[in-house]
């Protein structure tokens, strides 16, 4: 009963995790400590994450890892220091970290055979082009289809289901900072 109890709370962590992500959530350096890296279950989490160090901007400033002895370093397995200073740590996403940091992580992590809890550099992403920064509208995805169940799972991540509208529904993902609506529409049946 105690190993089903546990991996269901590593599973809530990872999804929280994830969702932290997604969300830019942001911990002081002292909560960082203690609540993610000194945490008797998520610390183990946290070793398998790249961390981003932020400004008071929200702009990435540097990005680490946690080690096995708790120390912070580069992807070049350099020893790293919080930067003083009003910082936030948070988890990068792909789209903001840089490819020479990517890549370079990427190669640490499979050096010391660290896999993440979630897919946090293999990503897929997608970044507006200029044209659609300025859109209302993205139309990119217009008339792709998905499995039901795929955009049904969007729930589990963040995402709020909407009432039908004509012939299709909607989600949205709201946090701090954006919302955007996800129409689908159901199709020719």
């Amino acid at each position: 009963m105690l190993k089903k109890d546990a991996r269901t709370v590593a599973a809530q962590q990872v999804a929280r995790l994830e969702s932290a992500m997604c969300l830019r959530r942001r911990w002081s350096p002292e909560n960082f400590q203690l609540f993610l890296v000194e945490h008797p279950l998520v610390r183990h989490l946290t070793r398998r994450l790249i961390w981003g160090v932020y400004s008071a901007e929200n702009q990435l400033l540097a990005c680490f890892r946690v080690a096995e002895d708790n120390s912070y370093s580069t992807a070049d397995d350099d020893l790293f220091t919080l930067p003083e200073g009003d910082i936030s740590i948070g988890i990068p996403h792909v789209l903001e970290i840089s490819p020479t940091d990517a890549a370079a992580f990427g190669q640490l992590f499979a050096d010391y055979e660290l896999l993440p809890p979630f897919r946090q550099l293999d990503r897929n992403s997608y970044a507006l082009t200029e044209a659609e920064r300025n859109a209302s509208e993205l139309t990119r995805w217009a008339g792709r289809k998905c499995p039901s169940g795929r955009v049904m799972g969007l729930a589990n991540k963040g995402w709020m289901r909407g009432e039908p509208t004509c012939a299709g529904r909607w989600l949205d993902r709201l946090d701090d900072q954006t919302s955007g609506p996800l129409v689908v529409n159901h199709g020719n049946r």
